[in-house]
């Protein structure tokens, strides 16, 4: 062993060791080289780290470590007996200081050579940069000051660009861009001053035009107001309840409607008519139209027919809406049966009130079920009150 180690001068150490199993703390040291006395047979050391949890039984890899014996690779060969006995392992620690010392070494160089490149390459980003566009942006900039514009000037007059410029694409683009631009000054300023000359024609022109559009847009609000507003009652009109029938039915589509639908209609009104004339029945129609805005007084009230009211309860209303239809009923009866009036001040009606469900597929379906309770409540009163023919 010491012959080895006298003529392989990479070999630092050199020695005999017993391993214990892999769950082992120490391990036996036999037989070491010089720098070492020779061991006892049966003295053991600490086991190294590198071997803690180590099969010792089977081939164990070479190791790199760094430790208080240098910078080393260690490697082990196991000896067997006749046998197949396992016996002790012969150990090889190799020097790695010097590998180490040319990896090192060979870094720096790479490291070198790398900020070499980097700075040769950014001096020569730097030369072209400066040559085709700093320096062209540079003179680009001092022509550019000299520009003065002011009407009735041509092109040259203005100091408009004119350059011929020798570099890449992009400051090209910028030239074009700016020359365009001075262009367009000098064209709108000249445009302006032939303007001036129009602008009193001009401003009353336009004097005349926004007079007209005004006096269309109140032309305008004021047929809106009318096509959606009933003359009479000034609820809703056919119109505005169609919108509105609309926008229900969207809802519907869209999973967010929460409402109910009350459909009202006049008693009597051919009778008041007849007997007391058409005059009174616009006022019997009024009156019943002011019961019904009072009791639903949250939600919104069409008149989609003559003796035909549809009120869209949503929000309190809704929340309220059997309450407010026993409330408008009880309020109808109690007008009706006031004798003491005149017949077209006896205000009646008869109501009929749907909830929208889940199953409807549009605002139609509602607004069915409540015409059909509104029916019934009609027939009711017939029975009770007779029917005018």
């Amino acid at each position: 062993m010491c012959t080895y180690l006298d003529n392989m001068d990479d070999i630092k150490y050199l020695y005999i060791i017993v391993l214990g199993d892999s769950n082992a703390l120490y391990d036996m040291y036999l037989l070491d080289d010089y720098d070492n006395p020779i061991y006892r047979t049966g003295d053991y050391e600490d086991r190294e780290p590198e071997l803690m949890g180590i099969d010792t039984s089977e081939k164990i890899e070479p190791t790199i470590t760094n430790d208080k014996w240098g910078s080393l690779c260690c490697s082990y060969a196991p000896v067997y007996a006749d046998d197949g006995t396992l016996i002790c392992h012969v150990g090889c620690d190799v020097n790695m200081e010097a590998v180490l010392k040319e990896r090192q070494n060979y870094i720096i160089y790479m490291s070198l050579c790398s900020v070499g490149v980097t700075a040769a390459v950014l001096l020569i980003a730097l030369f072209f940069t400066s040559k085709f566009f700093a320096r062209p942006i540079r003179r680009l900039t001092e022509e550019a000051r000299k520009f003065t514009p002011a009407k009735n000037k041509s092109y040259e007059e203005a100091g408009v660009l004119q350059m011929n410029l020798k570099s890449l694409d992009e400051v090209s683009d910028i030239y074009e861009v700016l020359r365009s631009t001075q262009m367009n000054i000098i064209d709108y300023l000249n445009d302006l001053s032939k303007l001036e000359k129009d602008k009193e024609q001009y401003m009353t022109s336009l004097r005349q035009a926004q007079d007209d559009i005004k006096d269309k847009d109140e032309l305008l609000g004021r047929m809106s107001v009318e096509v959606y507003r009933d003359a009479l009652t000034h609820v809703g009109s056919k119109s505005a309840y169609i919108r509105k029938a609309d926008e229900l039915s969207g809802m519907i589509t869209d999973g967010t409607a929460e409402f109910a639908v009350a459909m009202v209609d006049i008693n009597d009104l051919k009778r008041i008519n007849d007997q007391c004339g058409h005059k009174s029945g616009d006022t019997y129609i009024q009156g019943c139209c002011q019961i019904i805005c009072n009791v639903f007084k949250h939600s919104p009230v069409f008149r989609i027919g003559g003796d035909e009211f549809v009120a869209v309860l949503t929000g309190v209303d809704y929340q309220n809406r059997d309450r407010l239809l026993r409330q408008i009923r009880a309020e109808f009866s109690k007008c009706y049966s006031n004798t003491s009036m005149p017949l077209y001040q006896r205000y009646s009606a008869a109501v009929g009130l749907a909830v929208f469900k889940p199953d409807d597929i549009t605002f139609e379906y509602v607004f069915r079920r409540a015409d059909k309770a509104m029916y019934a409540d009609k027939m009711s009163f017939k029975n009770k009150n007779g029917s005018y023919r």
